[in-house]
């Protein structure tokens, strides 16, 4: 729901929290039906892009749940609501749950990303599946700066898989920022290793850990087949091959740049 309303000579949109039922089945009790977060969790692993809309769809739940548990709160000093969690097992049971947030902080890494103001659902910032302008019924900014906000969002995700768009937000976080801001120059040599470096840590860490999850927790790897576990394995074997070498490396105390030669980051 959304009302207008006048702020300073210009008009906005804000969205109103009401209750679920009043716009949707009483069983859905956020801005998108049970149905609605299946279908687009089942074509988010398509590709990147549909991974982001399908996270921008659990932030908009999770902030009707929010609020929906705000005001339970002071009826109740328990302050006990729905989770997003419980949202998810109730309603989407084939949701899995992890794989669902690792979408909304690919979601949450775009609204970073590309600036995407408070005020505007991330929903509204995504385009098409071919790139073109996606035009909603209302926007609370002028459709010409949301077409250019959907055209940044693009850029930034078409073409990109889960991982390299985890490597460009772990690389635009360690740019400078601050006291330090030099949007307007170049970065040294020094500064582009650092962002590298970091940037190569985070998505390495985030990669792994979900592999440790899949064997410890989920146990999925018990159901690759025979060949699969064959190439898996090679791979693997290739992998850790290159971090004791890197290991290697750091105990003798040598530099990466100078084992990469002509390698560029």
């Amino acid at each position: 729901m959304a009302k207008k309303a006048k702020a300073t000579g210009k008009e906005i949109i804000i969205r109103e929290c009401v209750k679920a039922d009043a716009v949707l089945p009483p069983e859905a009790a956020t801005p998108y039906a049970p149905d609605a977060v299946t279908a687009q969790y089942k074509r988010a692993v398509a590709g990147a892009l549909e991974m982001v809309r399908f996270g921008a769809m659990l932030l908009e739940v999770e902030a009707v749940l929010t609020c929906e548990k705000t005001s339970l709160s002071r009826n109740d000093p328990s302050g006990e609501g729905p989770s997003l969690m419980s949202w998810l097992e109730q309603h989407c049971p084939d949701v899995n749950y992890k794989t669902a947030m690792r979408f909304k902080a690919l979601a949450e890494g775009v609204q970073r990303s590309c600036n995407v103001p408070a005020k505007v659902p991330l929903s509204l910032a995504m385009p098409k599946d071919d790139g073109t302008f996606n035009i909603p019924d209302e926007s609370p900014i002028p459709f010409q700066k949301l077409k250019r906000l959907q055209q940044e969002v693009w850029a930034l995700v078409e073409g990109k898989s889960a991982r390299q768009l985890q490597f460009a937000f772990a690389a635009a976080e360690a740019a400078p920022k601050g006291g330090d801001r030099r949007s307007d120059k170049k970065l040294t040599e020094e500064e582009k290793h650092e962002a590298m470096v970091k940037a190569a840590n985070a998505v390495w860490n985030t990669g792994v850990e979900a592999l440790v999850d899949n064997v410890k927790r989920i146990k999925s790897h018990m159901m690759l087949t025979g060949d699969t576990v064959g190439k898996l394995l090679t791979k693997l074997g290739i992998v850790t091959d290159a971090l004791k070498e890197a290991a290697s490396i750091k105990e003798q105390g040598d530099s990466y740049e100078t084992r990469t030669d002509s390698v560029e980051l």
